[in-house]
């Protein structure tokens, strides 16, 4: 399970970038926060689908067993913090650094165990191994941003989470009682094209 240890401030596209694609006009700062906090949901929803975090952010992934190499489905990750675990007393430990390597992969990264490490023995409550890592392509607005072609973002990113906020700005009142798809089939499909498999 992934859990948002932080929230990022920025936004990944501008409220002017979404005001180019609804009925808002560019100049109409009524509507600003509005589109602001559809800026976030779509961001959160396409990271959800995706498993591509679009900014920077602080995440844990919470496991029940070590597994050898311990794959984390989020990407791209920029940093390990730490790996720790719930020993058999319920005490957290904490893996030395120095006891595993890390290597980004099509699907998020992974942790390779020394081959002397030896696994402890565990608690008996749950989530007992937690992975704390940085995730995230780079602030588009920040200085530097790309430099490093694995955190570069990637625009089409951008333009999906335009076209969602658009979408769900324009229609945020049902207009039938039936069942309806709130999002095109297009943006779907190009959604489930940027989606890590995992």
């Amino acid at each position: 399970m992934l859990i948002r240890t932080s929230q990022p401030t920025g936004l990944v596209i501008s409220v002017e970038d979404v005001k180019e694609q609804t009925e808002v006009e560019v100049g109409d700062l009524t509507r600003e926060a509005l589109l602001e906090r559809f800026i976030r949901a779509a961001t959160v929803h396409f990271e959800g689908r995706t498993g591509r975090f679009l900014l920077p952010i602080d995440l844990e992934l919470k496991l029940q067993f070590f597994t050898d190499p311990l794959l984390i489905p989020a990407a791209p990750i920029r940093s390990i913090t730490e790996v720790v675990y719930l020993d058999e007393d319920h005490a957290e430990q904490t893996v030395d650094a120095a006891e595993y390597v890390f290597q980004r992969t099509n699907a998020g990264g992974a942790l390779h165990f020394d081959e002397d490490f030896t696994f402890p023995t565990l608690s008996s409550r749950p989530d007992r191994v937690t992975v704390r890592f940085m995730a995230g392509y780079d602030d588009p607005w920040a200085s530097g941003a790309g430099a490093d072609p694995e955190t570069a973002p990637d625009p089409i990113d951008a333009t999906l989470v335009a076209l969602l906020t658009a979408q769900w700005f324009m229609h945020r009142e049902p207009t039938t009682n039936e069942i309806i798809r709130r999002v095109p089939f297009a943006l779907e499909d190009l959604i489930a094209d940027r989606r890590i498999y995992r």
